[in-house]
């Protein structure tokens, strides 16, 4: 279609200021969000900061030289289940303790605009490992790992637990 006016150009740049307005918005929504759970976060802690989860970046539990497998909970910032394993899983005295004590923590969050990559982890068709749901998990094993998605109950994490530290013969 030829433009034979001006218009063509305006349109196209009103388009385009509109798209870009609107990406805006969203990204100081998306920033307010996440300001605001951080500041609820942050009471929430406090009140558990004695015994919680000793968590660690993801690139630093792989650095580690240490024989306990790597636990990984992968997370995105406005994942309800994410939340809720924060809130009623992840503050079980035995989960931290078997947490701190057995595996070595690590923790990945995402904003859920790009998905919790595992560089170094290669998946079926030689690609960097993608956890593509949320929450994702990925215990790490002797070179090995296994993934699982969804919430997961503490007695579901439990079993998840003993499979790893006591495989059976």
């Amino acid at each position: 279609m030829a433009c034979l006016s001006g218009n063509c150009i305006f349109k196209s740049l009103a388009f385009k200021t509109n798209a870009l307005i609107v990406i805006i918005l969203s990204l100081l929504c998306l920033s307010a969000a996440v300001h605001a759970q951080n500041a609820s976060d942050s009471g929430h802690e406090t009140k558990a900061s004695q015994q919680s989860v000793q968590w660690v970046e993801y690139e630093d539990a792989r650095a580690l030289d240490s024989e306990k497998p790597v636990f990984v909970f992968a997370e995105m910032t406005f994942c309800p289940a994410c939340k809720k394993m924060k809130k009623e899983v992840f503050v079980q005295q035995d989960i931290i303790d078997t947490l701190n004590n057995n595996f070595v923590p690590a923790n990945m969050s995402t904003l859920g605009i790009f998905p919790n990559t595992l560089d170094d982890l290669m998946d079926e068709e030689g690609g960097p490992l993608v956890l593509k749901g949320s929450p994702g998990f990925v215990i790490i094993k002797d070179n090995q790992y296994s993934v699982f998605y969804g919430f997961q109950s503490a007695d579901e994490l439990r079993s998840v637990f003993t499979m790893v530290l006591n495989p059976p013969k």
